[in-house]
This record gives C-alpha cells, structure tokens and sequence, in this order.
C-alpha cells in the first residue's frame, strides 16, 4: 500500500503548486506558507489566483488521502479557514506588504526598461544629430551647381583635419601613456555627462501633464472604487509617473499605482491606503497605514517625517496649581468630607451630591455593558471641548454637518476625473457628513469624529480615512485665501483634528509641504469616566486639548487675514470683464454617493462613508 508521501509524488502532475506539498514537512502546512510558496515560483500571481489554486490542491489532496490521517485532518483545517472568512481575506498582512513592496519592485524594472529605451533613443539621437548637422552644413548657401564641389572640398579638409589631430594624438599618446590614460577617462567623463543631461531632458520635458498622468489614477480608482469595473489606463501616463521620483508625491503616485495594478476586493485596509495616497496623505498618524506606506519611501525620508514634532503647550504654573489642589482634594474626599467646606444650603449640597453619585453610576454602567451610543459619547466630550474652545470666536456644528470643503473636493474629481461620465453628480448634492464641525468667522477650521465604544475595527479605520481626507480638504481651501505674497506664515498652517472612539481619542497634526500632507498624532486624550481619574494623565489631555486651542487661535489668525482680502479682491473682480480664475484641481480622493439625494430621504438610508 502507497505511502501519503508517495501518493502526493503521484499527484504531481494534477497540484497547482506540487513543490510545496511535497519538500514541505505536513507540520508546516498553511495557508500562509503556501502562499509564500506560490509568490516565489510565481511572481506575478495574485491572490484570488493563488487561493484559488490552494483550494483546488486541497480538493484534489483531501480525496486522494487517508481520510483519518493527520494529514487529511490538516488539510480540512486550511479548507475551512478558507470558508470560514472570504478567500480574499485570508493572510491579508502578506498581500498588502507585497502589493506596497511591488511599488519598488514596479520601480526597479521601469528603471532598466527606461534604461534600455534611453540607451536606443541615445544611439538614434547622436545618429540623427550627426546626419542632421552635415546635410544643415551642406546645405546652407550651397547653391544646387556648386553642391558636388563644394561636398568634395569639405570632406576634403574634415579628412585632413581628422588625420592632423590623430597624428597629434598618437605622437602624445607614445611618450605620456599616463596622460593619455587621463584624457581618455575624461572624454568617457563628458560622454557619460551628456547621457545623463539627455535622461533629465526627458524628465523635465515629458508630453503629458502631471494633471493628466493624475487624472489616470483618479479614472482608474473611481471605476475599481465605484463601479466595480475593469480599467486599462494609458501607458504613456504611467511611464510618465513611474518615471518622476523627485518629490514625496511621486512616491505616493508609486504607492498608488502598486495598490491598483495589484487590487483585490474586500480588503478595506488596502482601499483605504489608496484613497489616502491618491489624496497625496503621508499618514504617520495611524500604525494601519504608516506601516505599508513606510516601504515605499527611502529610509532616511521617512526618518525625516517621523522626526517631525509639534511643542505641546505648558499649563500656567496658576492652572497647574489649581488641578494640583483639585487632586488632592479628590484623593482626601473621604478624610475631608464636610471640612472647609463654604456653606451651601442643604438641600443644594443633597442634590449636588445626588446628581454626581448618578452621573459617576451611570458612566460605570454603561463602561461595564459597552452599550454607550455615539451621540452620550459625544456629549460629553462635546462639554469639555466647548470649555476649551470657549469665546465668540469658536462655533460648533453638531450632528451630521455636511462639510463645504470636502464637497467641493468631490466635485472637482468628478468634473477632472470621470472623463465626462455620469456619476449622477447632479444628484449627488451633499458633502461628507460630519460629528461635529469647528468654524471660525463663518470658515470651517477643523472637522471631529466619533464612533461608539463598541465599534468594529474596519468601521474605525473608514471614520479615520474620511475624516483624515475631510481635514485635508479644509486645510487646502484655508491655504487658498488670498494670503499676501510676502506673508512667510503662509508655510506655518498646521490644522489640529480629533478622532474619537467613546470617550478615547487622538489629536493629529496635518501639515502640507510642497504638494503632500504631513499628518502625525499629537497625542492620545479620554474623558473621565470616574473622579478616580483625575489624576496627572488626564492632566495631558488638558495639555493637548490647550494645544488644540493655541494652535488654533495661530491658525485664526491667518485665516482671518485671508477672508479679509478675499472680500476685497471680490470687491475689485467684480469690475473685471476678464475671469482670471485659474486655480490647480485639488488632488484629494472622494468618490461619488448616488444615495446622497434629498435631505428627507437621509432618514430612510445609511449610506457608507468613504
């Protein structure tokens, strides 16, 4: 009777990936190392492709085996963990590092193919100069009788000239072989001087636009994105960004194209990255993204990123005292109860009292069942943050606020990018939803969100991604004012933002340099839920929050100046007969919503954010 191991030889010709199943040690069976093993004898496999094989290997094993042996047995648990979650899902990490890795990879062979072209263009390029300079010479003033004559006369003196120089050359090349060595070096010097001077000419003078390589990417992602279809983009406008890495925003277009040229369904992590770097977000913020991002760019860039700080602002040594005694207040209430107390009438103190004990009781009860809705979780954190942002200058817009800025955006990409198709714009009337928006003099200033405690991860990231690219788009129209030419604050904008999952959230920090968005976490902030703790971590989050609030009073400023001279520039373009508006599109990723159609309707549906 055949043996497991030579009844798997036997199927060597029927398994997708026979060298796995047999050199592998049956311990070492899983779904994670048979794709390892499919990636390397196949460089070009997908993912869908290579579970797709697994599963007709396991098929084809499970029937061919002893039913009852520990191999069959673990061959049964690969299939299941297949079932079990969709098998585009399954070893999710390992994809996604491959599918970022293969920007580099994508890189290093358009580099030896551009090699080879600029190679074959040079050779065309010295050949035609050559050809076009002797016919120009032979041509210029030669009237048609004398043209043989003349022809003869100069190739006559060139042969002279030729031979005199190589006379010259070989007599100084027999007695300082040294200094021939030398000249010689230096001619392969210039020679390799003008290869490279010819390969920058080709960057600096490539056909199509940066606009219109990006309007690629952006047709590409809405038909993956929103309607699921199937997109070939133009070459040339591929090999036009492949071939710029001069800036960060040419790393993220890598990035882009990698994630594109690699899609899979249902990885949400993946979509999210794209939607981020196509929005040209370096996000050092959260660990999910920077973690696949970080591969695409050199060491010593990202090094430079993450080296990127924000000065947290010190309470007064006032403050601080005051949060000090309230401590040590709380931590002797039991000792201290009734002493030094101001006198209150009776009834007050009961009722005071009262009201805390149910307030203390009740975050307890809903910390313990996890049951806190989005909106309780807001509130609360909604009182801190009025108390912080206090003053008229400072509104709050609470409650699912359409955003302005970010519909703006998604307009934009529709008329650039769609390339004339119908994504029902016409319909498609409102921006991005947002928890609660911070304005300032009628502008928004900042965009926050909340998910409830008991959020799943993927609905999390999603909150993250929007609101990430919401913050982007209000900090771009904030940089647009009309800001004086010699105003150097025009490079200091740095907008605070805050996410928030229950009563636990981070500030960030989204700065943009050059044609990118820097965004990194300020620090991580909470909202009581006992007296208990009020101690000196929740003294950090008072740190942060009056850092928000310095940050922002900075940033009001500016835009305060920006509004002022856009009112009066309105004053004088209205006496203009010429429209002088001739703004960049901004480059920020929103796909469409074609349930996004009445306000009455919104009551009736749930539309997912991107």
């Amino acid at each position: 009777m055949a043996t497991d191991e030579e009844i798997i030889k036997g199927l060597r010709q029927e398994l997708c990936v026979p060298d796995f199943w047999i050199e592998k040690e049956w311990q070492q069976w899983s779904v994670q190392n048979f794709d390892y093993e499919a990636t390397r004898q196949n460089p070009g496999i997908t993912r869908s492709v290579a579970h797709n094989d697994l599963s007709k290997d396991l098929n084809t094993l499970i029937k061919a085996l002893n039913k009852s042996g520990r191999k069959t047995q673990r061959l049964k648990q690969m299939k299941l963990s297949l079932k079990t979650a969709h098998a585009n899902s399954v070893n999710s990490h390992f994809w996604r590092v491959r599918a970022v890795k293969s920007a580099k990879l994508s890189d290093a062979r358009f580099i030896a193919r551009i090699s080879r072209a600029v190679a074959e263009v040079l050779i065309l390029f010295q050949t035609e100069n050559l050809a076009t300079a002797t016919l120009t010479k032979i041509a210029k003033d030669v009237e048609p009788q004398d043209f043989n004559k003349r022809k003869h006369e100069e190739m006559t003196d060139n042969e002279e000239c030729d031979q005199e120089e190589n006379e010259e050359a070989d007599g100084y090349d027999e007695e300082n072989d040294n200094n021939g060595d030398y000249v010689t070096k230096k001619k392969h010097e210039k020679e390799d001087d003008k290869k490279e001077e010819f390969i920058d000419s080709i960057q600096k003078n490539i056909v199509i636009s940066n606009n219109d390589a990006r309007h690629e990417l952006f047709k590409w992602a809405f038909k993956l994105q929103h309607k699921n279809e199937e997109y070939t983009p133009s070459n040339d406008a591929i090999d036009e960004i492949l071939l710029k890495r001069d800036s960060n925003l040419d790393y993220l277009n890598h990035l882009s194209i990698s994630i594109l040229q690699n899609w899979v369904d249902n990885d949400e992590v993946l979509s999210h990255i794209l939607r981020i770097s196509l929005s040209g977000i370096i996000d050092l913020a959260h660990s999910w993204t920077a973690q696949y991002c970080k591969n695409v760019f050199p060491d010593a860039r990202w090094s430079e990123f993450e080296e990127l700080k924000y000065p947290l602002y010190n309470l007064t040594e006032e403050s601080s005292d005051i949060y000090n005694n309230v401590m040590k207040i709380l931590k002797n209430e039991d000792a201290q109860l009734g002493l030094e107390r101001q006198p209150e009438h009776e009834a007050l103190v009961y009722l005071s009292e009262k009201r805390h004990e149910y307030s203390v009781s009740m975050n307890n009860i809903y910390y313990l069942n996890g049951n806190e809705s989005e909106l309780e979780c807001m509130e609360d954190c909604y009182s801190i943050l009025k108390i912080a942002f206090r003053g008229s200058k400072y509104k709050f817009k609470l409650g699912e606020q359409a955003c302005i800025e970010s519909k703006t955006v998604r307009e934009e990409n529709e008329k650039a990018y769609a390339n004339n198709e119908n994504f029902d714009s016409a319909q498609n009337i409102m921006g991005r939803r947002i928890d609660l928006l911070l304005s300032s003099y009628e502008t928004n200033v900042s965009s926050c969100e909340w998910k409830a405690e008991n959020v799943s991860p993927s609905v999390a990231r999603s909150q993250e991604s929007k609101n990430l690219r919401v913050n982007a788009s209000i900090l771009e129209a904030l940089l647009r004012l009309p800001h004086e030419n010699n105003d150097s604050n025009r490079n200091s904008f740095v907008l605070m933002y805050s996410d928030w999952i229950g009563r636990d959230g981070c500030i960030n920090t989204i700065v943009k340099e050059g044609n990118v968005f820097i965004v990194k976490k300020l620090g991580d902030v909470f909202i009581p839920k006992s007296v208990h703790e009020i101690d000196e971590e929740f003294k950090l989050t008072i740190k942060l929050l009056y850092t928000w609030k310095k940050n922002m009073d900075a940033l009001v400023g500016l835009v305060l100046q920006g509004i002022n001279k856009k009112r009066r520039d309105l004053k004088k373009a209205k006496m203009s007969v010429v429209n002088n508006n001739n703004e960049e599109p901004r480059f920020i990723f929103f796909t469409p919503k074609n349930n996004r159609t009445r306000p009455s309707e919104l009551r009736e549906r749930n539309p997912s954010e991107d």
